[in-house]
């Protein structure tokens, strides 16, 4: 019955109509028609937007943008391409259009997603008094800490707190260079920051 509707005229006669406009109407002889409804091609089927920004369609996965994660949405096919439309506070919202893909693929679009940045350039931040009299030394300690982590040396607090001591001797510029050296040559041992 896609494409048609029923039109209900007597007690018993049923029978096709296409699709008009959504409304019931009178016969004028007591009987009640439905004349129609919004088809499937102008507001598609229903679908779900996973926690991963995806929806899926005929076994294909095509990403939607993260602001409607979790959410639901219509998804209809419109010359070669998947239409995803969301409803808005305002209504029906078209989210976006992605080619067709076969069956167990994938269309993604990076910009339906957030801005990851790489955990490798997130700068260190101090969760004990040490750590932070550590990082005031300077940017050198940041990317000897960094690099130091990333590497997996053991007692980090321990040498961390060393330089912090080397600083009320040498200074902190002076320890600062020395950590920037240590960090670059992967320097990370006992002993690697006596200044001479």
């Amino acid at each position: 019955m896609s494409g048609s509707l029923v039109e209900i005229d007597g007690p018993n006669r049923l029978k096709r109509t296409p699709a008009r406009s959504t409304a019931w109407r009178s016969n004028g002889r007591g009987c009640i028609r439905f004349i129609g409804t919004r088809t499937r091609r102008s507001s598609g089927f229903p679908g779900r937007v996973t926690w991963s920004c995806t929806v899926s369609w005929r076994n294909a996965g095509y990403s939607v943008p993260h602001a409607y994660a979790d959410t639901r949405v219509r998804v209809r096919e419109d010359a070669g391409e998947l239409v995803v439309t969301g409803i808005d506070a305002k209504g029906p919202i078209e989210l976006c259009r992605h080619t067709l893909v076969d069956a167990g693929a994938v269309s993604v679009v990076e910009g339906h997603y957030p801005v990851r940045r790489d955990p490798l350039q997130r700068p260190p931040r101090a969760t004990k008094p040490g750590e932070a009299a550590f990082l005031r030394i300077g940017t050198g300690a940041a990317q000897w800490l960094t690099e130091a982590a990333g590497t997996g040396t053991r007692l980090i607090e321990k040498k961390m707190s060393d330089a912090v001591a080397l600083c009320s001797i040498y200074g902190t510029e002076a320890v600062d260079h020395a950590l920037v050296i240590a960090a670059v040559a992967g320097r990370f041992a006992e002993r690697d920051l006596l200044l001479r």
